[in-house]
C-alpha cells in the first residue's frame, strides 16, 4: 500500500518494476547504489525558494539540483550554530529520500531505454506494414488485369465456337458419283448445286 514501509519479506527493489517481456531484449538491470561523496552549498540551497519550485512546477531548478542534493554526503553534517551532529532521524530521512530518488532515477533511465526501443521496434512494424502494402496493391493490380485478360480469352474462345458451329451448320453430307463408286463428301450448300450438275451429266452421258 502506498506510504507503507517494505519489510525483509517483501520481494527485492528490482522486483518492484514489472513489465512485459516483450518489452525488452533484456531483464532490468540490478541497481547499485553510489557512494555518496558530493558536498552540498548550504548557502545557496538556503537561498533557494522551495515553495515558488513547487508552485511554478519548475523543472529546470530541479534537475539543476537533483544531482547534488541526491549524492551529497549528509552523515557528516553539523548545526552551523552549535556544531553539534546533525539529528540521526532527520539524517535518515535525507538519505532514504536520497535512496528514493537514486532508485527513481534508475526506474526512469530503465524507462527511457525501453520506449527508445519500442520507438524503434515500431518504425520497423510500420516500415513492414508499408512494404506489404505495397505488395497487396501490386498483386491487386496483377489480380485485375489476369482477370481482364481471362475475361477476353473467354470472349475469343466465345466467338471461335460461334465461328465453327455457324461454318458446321452450312455443311451437308451429299452422295456424289465419280465413276462407278460414290464418293462422300461434306460441302457447303453453295456447291450442292455443281455436284448435282456434275452428277447428272455423268448419269445423262452413261445413258447415252
Amino acid at each position: 500500500m502506498p506510504g507503507q514501509f517494505r519489510t525483509p519479506s517483501d520481494p527485492p527493489v528490482s522486483g518492484l518494476l514489472s513489465f512485459p517481456s516483450s518489452w525488452s531484449s533484456g531483464p532490468l538491470q540490478p541497481l547499485r547504489f553510489r557512494a555518496r561523496t558530493e558536498s552540498m552549498d548550504w548557502r545557496r540551497l538556503s537561498a533557494l525558494d522551495v515553495d515558488h519550485v513547487a508552485r511554478e512546477m519548475d523543472v529546470v531548478v530541479l534537475q539543476e539540483y537533483i544531482s547534488a542534493v541526491t549524492f551529497c554526503d549528509v552523515t557528516g553534517e553539523r548545526c552551523p550554530y552549535c556544531r553539534s551532529p546533525a539529528d540521526p532521524a532527520l539524517v535518515n530521512l535525507l538519505r532514504m529520500s536520497q535512496l528514493s530518488t537514486e532508485y527513481l532515477l534508475h526506474c526512469q533511465d530503465y524507462l527511457s531505454s525501453q520506449v527508445s526501443g519500442l520507438e524503434d521496434r515500431l518504425q520497423g512494424v510500420l516500415s513492414k506494414a508499408d512494404r506489404e502494402g505495397e505488395e497487396r496493391a501490386r498483386l491487386d493490380s496483377e489480380l485485375q488485369a489476369t482477370k481482364q485478360e481471362s475475361k477476353l480469352r473467354k470472349k475469343m474462345l466465345a466467338t471461335q465456337q460461334l465461328l465453327l458451329q455457324a461454318s458446321f451448320n452450312n455443311y451437308h453430307k451429299v452422295n456424289v458419283i465419280f465413276g462407278p463408286h460414290p464418293v462422300l463428301l461434306f460441302t457447303s450448300g453453295r456447291t450442292i448445286k455443281l455436284y448435282h450438275l456434275i452428277s447428272t451429266h455423268q448419269l445423262t452421258s452413261s445413258a447415252l
